[in-house]
Parts: C-alpha cells; structure tokens; sequence
C-alpha cells in the first residue's frame, strides 16, 4: 500500500500543497566506549520541520579505537537511514525532495 500526500499530510499535520519541498533534518552523535563493555554509543534523529519521524539509539557492535572511529560509524548508520528516508519522501512528493546535509558535532 502506498502513501498518498493526503495521508502524509493527516498523520503528521504538514502543509503540502501540490509538489512541495519537503526539508530534512538529521542530527547524529556518538559516545566512545567509556562504558564497562567498551561499546560506543550511537544515536540520531530526523525531523520534519518541527517533529520527529525517526530516531535511533543503541550500542555500536564493533568496539572502536577512536572517538573519530565511533563517530563515523554512527555517521555511516546514520546516512543508512538518510537514504532510506530521502527515498520514502521523494516517491509520493515527485524527485523534488532537497538534498540532505547530515549535522554532527565534530
């Protein structure tokens, strides 16, 4: 079953009219492996304008070396979902999604 523009605009309240431009926001961090078991943690979130559509926190399953380690691989995990997300915009809103830029801390 596919999303229509009427469903997405019911279920999270957004002003589409016609073909918009729907805007993207992703945010990522990642803690390095301070804890007891030496795993980081990685976590990120995707907003639609001011509400969240997807988020996600768990521990990394490889243990890193860096901080710079940790936070690429939860970078990587991260622009996953990007692409995932950039793909179920683009299908009911045309290929006029807005490209998008992945916000981290370092």
């Amino acid at each position: 079953m596919s999303s229509s523009i009427s469903d997405l605009q019911r279920i999270y309240g957004l002003p589409l009219v016609g073909r918009p431009k729907i805007s993207l926001k992703d945010f990522f961090d990642a803690d390095w492996g301070t804890q007891k078991h030496w795993h980081s943690i990685s976590g990120y979130s995707y907003h639609i304008g001011h509400g969240e559509v997807s988020w996600s926190s768990k521990k990394q399953q490889i243990i890193a070396l860096s901080t710079v380690e940790s936070e690429y691989i939860a970078q990587a995990h991260a622009a996953k979902e990007a692409l995932w997300l950039h793909t179920f915009i683009a299908e009911p809103c045309g290929d006029d999604a807005q490209p998008l830029n992945i916000n981290c801390d370092n």
